[in-house]
């Protein structure tokens, strides 16, 4: 069976080879060495690997951290990368992961911004409630009081004084049980019929 070598494989090789020989003098030839025999494994038997997706099989160096993909075509091997094992498919990896965990972040934190407004929103319209309610009950209480007044007056003037005063009051009670109700039916507690 007879081989080839594209010709990204050779300069991913070839740079390899470099950069391990820039590191440490021998370290090169060392990798060079591995590589081919590597490849003269693959020549002997090519189908020993299993296909992956796409239809290429990988070799991976004994002690170098790289593989070496290859296609078998009609009786010929065709080498077509080089490639270091973690560095760029790792990258891929990596950068995907954190990317989608950035986009998580985003999303947590635009629902938490979110839900702490709508709580904000529901804690003022609590107050507001309570508020109404307290001052609907201390209405009615002064408007009671002064119906008691007016019933128990004699005299005519107190009468009438007491009159306006509780109309005056009750006045008080229809605006805060607007009030309260609008409030409601906006907090969506009443519903109208």
């Amino acid at each position: 069976m007879t081989y080839e070598f594209l010709a990204e494989a050779k300069a991913e090789f070839w740079e390899a080879a470099e950069r391990y020989e820039s590191k440490e003098a021998g370290l090169g030839v060392r990798f060079r060495v591995e590589v081919a025999h590597v490849i003269e494994r693959v020549v002997a038997d090519p189908f020993l690997w299993r296909e992956r997706p796409g239809g290429y099989r990988r070799v991976n160096c004994p002690v170098f951290p790289y593989f070496i993909a290859y296609f078998v075509r009609h009786e010929k091997i065709q080498f077509g990368s080089i490639n270091a094992l973690f560095s760029g498919l790792a990258f891929a990896v990596i950068f995907c992961s954190l990317y989608a965990q950035n986009r998580e972040s985003k999303n947590h934190e635009e629902r938490f911004k979110q839900e702490s407004d709508k709580q904000s929103k529901n804690f003022q319209k609590q107050v507001e409630l309570a508020a109404l309610t307290s001052y609907a009950d201390l209405t009615l209480a002064l408007w009671q009081n002064n119906e008691r007044h007016r019933d128990s007056e004699r005299d005519a003037a107190q009468k009438e004084f007491w009159a306006k005063a509780a109309k005056a009051r009750y006045d008080e009670m229809m605006k805060a049980r607007e009030a309260l109700e609008k409030l409601l039916k906006d907090f969506q507690v009443l519903q109208k019929s």
